[in-house]
């Protein structure tokens, strides 16, 4: 009898300790990634490194790499419609449901990767945005992150303002590029993303623009010749979650995904510039691309923007938000 009755005893201490620590929900996220070499990958390693850590692993991740059941372009609607939960992408992809998603990339905003940083993360300016996208798109940015200043990349060699307004420049459709071409006179030309090799190679466009790093993993500088540090736009990323799925979370996760989303801002603080870096070494020593630098000042590109930054800021309602940024080091 004594040991049966000990048995039960054991049998209930048992039962009890596992409901309080054998039974953990875990969480599974299927997340939008990108393959190996890109920037965004690199980024969500970091992530998905830092969120197993912080949760104890509560948090499992699989990833559907891009084309599988998304693209960049609706991935958006994907992660609103639930069938992706997490992904990375940029504001330029989110104006169609506000256009003041897009004001981070507005053209000669930011000084330095630390002014992004400083504001973006430190002032909580990524945040404030993000608001915008919860309540317009269903979706909350997480990790903001810089891919680096765009460059302009030519097929031929130009050496003037006058030369650069004739260049046929593939550009993205986002209200901020557009509005930067027409303003220094450069001709834009609409190309998707996964065709613009093809648009180089056939002269449909004879230029481009992006950060060096995207240019070197899309093989831009195999058929683009002359590579110029215009630094006319920051690329601008953010790892974004289904706001559904983020409210369903218990507030220790909640905290695990900030903290761990902090921490990746700041490697890619730290990255960026050397991966761009190492992109551009590439493109001079192995492939020839031979970086001029006397095409238009960028200060006086700059100047071309003053006003133009107040009016979008009047536009958007954000005139505290651009007034605080401008004066930001």
């Amino acid at each position: 009898m004594f040991k049966k009755i000990m048995y039960l005893a054991l049998i209930t201490f048992l039962v009890s300790i596992m409901s309080i620590v054998g039974f953990s929900k875990t969480f599974e996220f299927k997340l939008f990634g990108h393959v190996p070499g890109h920037i965004e990958r690199f980024m969500e390693d970091k992530f998905i490194e830092l969120v197993n850590e912080k949760s104890e692993h509560e948090i499992k991740v699989k990833r559907s790499i891009e084309g599988e059941v998304a693209t960049s372009g609706n991935l958006i609607e994907a992660i609103k419609a639930g069938i992706l939960d997490m992904g990375a992408s940029s504001p330029s992809w989110a104006t169609s449901w506000d256009k003041r998603i897009g004001l981070f990339e507005t053209p000669f905003l930011w000084k330095s990767y630390s002014h992004f940083q400083n504001y973006v993360i430190e002032e909580g300016g990524g945040e404030k945005l993000g608001q915008i996208l919860i309540e317009k798109a269903g979706v909350r940015p997480l990790a903001w992150y810089s891919k680096g200043y765009r460059w302009m990349y030519f097929t031929d060699r130009i050496n003037s303002l006058e030369g650069l307004r004739k260049v046929k420049m593939r550009t993205p459709g986002g209200q901020s590029y557009l509005d930067m071409m027409k303003i220094i006179g450069i001709n834009a030309i609409s190309v998707p993303w996964g065709e613009v090799f093809i648009a180089l190679k056939t002269g449909l466009v004879n230029g481009v623009e992006c950060p060096p790093g995207q240019a070197h993993e899309q093989g831009f500088d195999e058929v683009t010749k002359y590579a110029w540090p215009s630094k006319h736009i920051m690329g601008v990323g953010y790892l974004v979650i289904n706001e559904n799925l983020w409210q369903s979370l218990p507030e220790d996760l909640k905290d695990a995904m900030n903290e761990a989303a902090y921490e990746t801002s700041y490697y890619m603080l730290g990255f960026t510039p050397m991966y761009n870096q190492e992109a551009i070494r590439n493109m001079k020593e192995k492939l020839g691309v031979e970086v001029i630098y006397n095409v238009v000042d960028p200060d006086v590109l700059a100047g071309l923007f003053v006003d133009y930054h107040m009016n979008l800021a009047k536009e958007y309602d954000l005139v505290d938000t651009m007034e605080k940024i401008l004066k930001m080091e």
